[in-house]
């Protein structure tokens, strides 16, 4: 199940009809940056926490709102929460929900992907050894990360990019991309192109930035859901 989140709103969209907690809106403010605001029955001292990382606090005011200001969204994410219950002693919400960010749009989910862009992203660059392939019809140890060894077994297999390549793609990302990946205009199209420039996404060179959070949208739109 997927709600819109309409950021231009101020109404209740996201209440819960048996719960006395839920997220009520998120307020873009620019810089990938969102208000996240929460209703709770009880004047709680929360922490919210993405990805399971970085806690962001807020308060329950008299009217039982809590404004998490200025938190960092893109791509997939899980929000959590924890409350105050003692001086230094925090106990965990039973509420949880999953967001995709795609623009300025927020959408909010009970069902997330199966692995996180990080997760996806440190495996997608890591180092996986030496494989034989072939090169100008000869034999050739090639060495590489986990995107490069298999495009390379890929291209090795099926030079032509038909259905063997098709289906040796759709085997190398099975455990985090959506098969209809790279299937048609999908794979020729915007996806593919992401598939291959997630290689050089994500360094902390400011160049980056803005292909990094292009590739976690496209990221949350082909992830594999738990």
């Amino acid at each position: 199940m997927a709600i819109c989140l309409a950021l231009s709103l101020s109404s209740n969209v996201f209440a819960a009809n048996k719960s006395a907690f839920y997220v009520n809106n998120a307020y873009f403010k620019g810089d990938g940056k969102y208000d996240v605001v929460v209703h709770d029955s009880n004047r709680d001292t929360l922490r919210l926490y993405l990805n399971g990382k970085n806690p962001v606090k807020a308060k329950v005011n008299k009217q039982g709102w809590a404004t998490f200001q200025k938190v960092k969204l893109t791509g997939q994410s899980k929000l959590s929460f924890t409350k105050k219950i003692s001086w230094f002693k925090y106990t965990p919400v039973d509420y949880t929900r999953y967001i995709s960010v795609d623009g300025k749009q927020v959408k909010l989910s009970d069902i997330g992907a199966k692995h996180s862009y990080d997760d996806f992203y440190a495996w997608f660059t890591s180092e996986q050894g030496e494989v034989d392939i072939t090169y100008n019809n000869l034999p050739h140890l090639y060495s590489g990360s986990s995107y490069q060894i298999i495009t390379a077994t890929c291209e090795d297999m099926d030079n032509s990019f038909g259905s063997t390549w098709t289906a040796c793609m759709q085997e190398g990302y099975k455990d985090y991309l959506k098969p209809s990946t790279f299937v048609g205009d999908n794979w020729m199209g915007d996806y593919g192109t992401m598939v291959g420039d997630m290689n050089y996404v994500g360094l902390k060179n400011d160049q980056y930035k803005k292909a990094m959070q292009e590739a976690q949208t496209i990221y949350g739109r082909l992830a594999i859901t738990n």
